[in-house]
Parts: structure tokens; sequence; C-alpha cells
């Protein structure tokens, strides 16, 4: 391109960048993840390359993000290792979901704007009043905006960056309910995600972070029941 070319569109020319890596991750993330619960398995830098039709550079991104996940690790010079996702590592990340979640709801408790809390409660309102005909990823955004957003407000970097790789049990149920699994017939968490908004909401600190407790001690019991029903 030359500034021919952008003047020959009369200056309304934009240039969009555009991260190819980050429009395949998603289904790499779901392999990923259904081969974690089967057990250890190699993971070959160049074959995925080959196998996606793409640069090294390009794979390599995809797999520096699934390892901040806690989903693969490095074992020597192209190979990667799906770490095993069973129920004892399982029941190990939610202790120490249990341990840092709820200090950091507490934390972000305080520094919530409330419209942010409203809005996250009528999202969680219109999801309850349509289930079960939502789709998988509605779900995991819901997941997503107690078990991140709320939980980035929180302003402590060292334990948001612990807490990505606890990922992998969101990522069971995003990538299981409504595809290998089907979707629960009881509330699969809005009445734990509405406990926690409201508490926020009316200013109970601490009430908000021991209802976030609260839910995942529950929620444990539902994932290790959808690994088992995956199994």
């Amino acid at each position: 391109l030359t500034a021919a070319d952008f003047r020959a569109t009369g200056g309304k020319a934009s240039i969009e960048r555009l991260d190819s890596w980050r429009h395949l991750s998603e289904s790499v993330e779901r392999d990923v993840v259904l081969c974690s619960m089967k057990g250890p398995l190699e993971l070959n830098e160049l074959q995925l390359a080959k196998s996606l039709g793409v640069s090294r550079t390009v794979t390599h991104r995809i797999l520096l993000q699934l390892q901040s996940l806690g989903l693969i690790e490095k074992v020597k010079y192209s190979s990667w290792e799906v770490v095993p996702l069973d129920g004892k590592r399982l029941n190990q990340l939610y202790e120490a979901r249990r341990q840092l979640e709820p200090f950091m709801v507490e934390r972000a408790s305080r520094r919530m704007p409330r419209e942010d809390l409203v809005g996250y409660l009528a999202r969680l309102n219109d999801a309850e009043e349509r289930y079960p005909d939502i789709p998988g990823t509605l779900l995991d955004a819901l997941e997503h905006d107690l078990h991140h957003d709320v939980l980035q407000m929180g302003e402590n970097r060292e334990i948001f960056t612990m807490l990505r790789r606890t990922r992998p049990i969101l990522l069971v149920s995003k990538h299981l309910l409504g595809a290998s699994v089907a979707m629960p017939l009881e509330d699969p968490f809005f009445a734990d995600h509405r406990r926690v908004f409201e508490a926020m909401l009316s200013e109970r600190h601490s009430q908000a972070g021991h209802a976030l407790h609260t839910h995942l001690a529950r929620s444990e019991a539902k994932v290790q029941e959808r690994l088992k029903a995956f199994h």
C-alpha cells in the first residue's frame, strides 16, 4: 500500500489489526479441555501448526494462552503436555478459589459502580427467565461477570493472576453444557450469583464474600458430576 492508495479512498480508509491466533484459540481450547478430562496427553506444536494450516508463530501464541490458564505445560522444545483434569485436581482448584475469591469479592464490593451491579443482575434475570433455552456461551458469559469482571475490581493483580490458573473449572462447563452434557434441569447458579450481587448492592461486603464461598462449595459437587457424566 502507498500513500496514493489511501488518497484514492478520499481519506476514509482505515486499518483494522486482526490477531489471527485469537480466531483459532477457541476451537483449540475446546479440544484441549476435552483432552484434559481423558488423562495426560502430548500436544506437538509443529503438528498443531500443520493441522491448522498456520505458522508456528500463531500456534505458539495460542499455546501460551492455554498455558496461562493452566491447561498445558511445556515439556520440551516443540512439545507440550495437556495437564490432566481429574477429580483430585478439580478439588484442589476449588480449594484455591474458596480461599481467594471471597477475599477479592469483598474488596470489589467496596469499589464496584452500582450501575455495573444492576447490569449484571438484569442480565442474570433475563437468562433465568429463558432458561434452559439459552446457549452454553451465555452461561459462560454470566460466569465471567462474577468470576472475572467483579474479581478484577478487587484490585490485587497478583491474586487475580493466581486465579487464572483455576480457569479450567469454568471451561469444563463452558465446553460441556449444551454439547456433550445436557443443560441441567435445575438452576445452575443463578440464585447463588444473585445473592452475591444483592449483598454487594446493599454494601454488605463480608456477606458478599460469604455468599460466594457458599456458592463455590455447591458448585464443586455439580462440576464433579459433569466430569463423571463426560467420562
